[in-house]
């Protein structure tokens, strides 16, 4: 009988703290199981104290597993300090805690806050006992056997991304996974299948191993753009026996290009709402493809060129100063960017003020 067990990849989690999960799964022996739960998270969204030479924060993990056929709990809760020698709106902390779990299926609770705001990830986990089987596989931009990474196992370090995109100039991905209770009859096959379609296959016969693993590294360029899944498939008496899968996406030259322009219209140029006439909004909402609103907007804007005889509208880099201040400035936690805040409006709108008085409170 075939097991097919589709790893869930990176979670994202909910309310005002977003931060990401990626779980990996190995087998301690006797029956439990070894999770690392990486994870990522902004450094903005917690409050940083500044000392004389650094800066610091802190904020708070609980986690709880709960066994859904023995109603076992195992539950916990730490505080996460940090210290950083300076830090931008791009910061970010990456980190890892790991958890030992019997077999048997888990309902998973995640949550990270600070004494104002909390973020929260639920999920389900299934570990379970087959000879042989494999573990999680663990996808990455690069390994080391020098331990220039944080997390270690089997004397590598793993480079760990999240969420799972390679962007060139990344070429190739970096798998590890680990092997249990091989008798020596059985065959491994990987493949890489995009859309339903096999692009890539590869076999080979494994030898006896009651505990082992494999690393190794597979070019992703020559298969295009797009999402992928990297499957692992045990072939016993000429059937699957059991099998795994890891998804991942991957972005060409060609599409980071394309998708930045479309980006950089869809954040700033599309954001029309606070100069436009309502007829215009209108208008500029019928439209559905993409390539339409571009050349709306390049239309529209030219009224607002303060020196139409130059090939440059500065009056486009003055909008995504000010969007980008509003942002910056006057959002409302992750529930609501600054440029919809009535502050953010009239700082579009109008620009910089002429003064800025500024009082704290005890």
């Amino acid at each position: 009988m075939i097991k097919l067990l589709l790893f869930v990849s990176v979670l994202i989690s909910k309310g005002s703290i977003e931060f990401y999960v990626y779980p990996f799964t190995v087998y301690s022996g006797d029956g439990v199981f070894t999770t690392h739960y990486f994870y990522t998270l902004n450094v903005t969204q917690i409050p940083i104290e500044s000392k004389r030479e650094y800066e610091e924060g802190e904020f708070y993990i609980e986690v709880l597993f709960k066994n859904l056929h023995t109603g076992r709990r195992v539950e916990d809760r730490w505080t996460k300090k940090f210290k950083l020698s300076g830090h931008t709106e791009l910061t970010k902390i990456y980190d890892v805690f790991s958890v030992n779990l019997d077999k048997g299926e888990y309902e998973s609770f995640i949550r990270f806050s600070t004494r104002a705001k909390l973020g929260e990830v639920k999920f389900r986990q299934s570990f379970e006992l087959k000879y042989p089987f494999i573990s999680d596989i663990l996808i990455v931009p690069n390994i080391s056997k020098e331990g220039k990474y944080f997390f270690k196992i089997q004397n590598i370090s793993f480079n760990i991304r999240m969420p799972l995109e390679f962007i060139y100039p990344d070429t190739v991905v970096y798998y590890y996974y680990e092997l249990y209770g091989f008798e020596g009859d059985e065959k491994i096959i990987y493949e890489i299948v995009k859309e339903g379609n096999i692009l890539y296959s590869q076999e080979e016969k494994v030898s006896t191993i009651e505990k082992g693993f494999t690393s190794g590294r597979i070019p992703i360029c020559r298969f295009g753009s797009g999402e992928m899944e990297f499957r692992v498939k045990i072939i016993k008496n000429g059937e699957v026996h059991y099998e795994k899968s890891e998804s991942f996406a991957y972005y060409s030259e060609k599409v980071i290009r394309e998708r930045s322009i479309r980006e950089f219209y869809e954040n700033y140029l599309f954001f029309i709402d606070y100069f436009a006439k309502s007829d215009e909004i209108s208008a500029f909402r019928s439209i559905k493809d993409f390539e339409g609103k571009k050349l709306f907007v390049q239309k529209f804007w030219k009224e607002y060129d303060p020196d139409p005889s130059t090939q440059v509208n500065e009056f486009i880099y003055e909008l995504i100063d000010r969007i980008k201040f509003a942002d910056q400035n006057f959002s409302l936690g992750l529930k609501r960017k600054g440029r919809f805040t009535d502050r953010g409006r009239i700082y579009i709108k109008y620009g910089k003020p002429a003064e800025v008085e500024s009082s704290y409170g005890g």
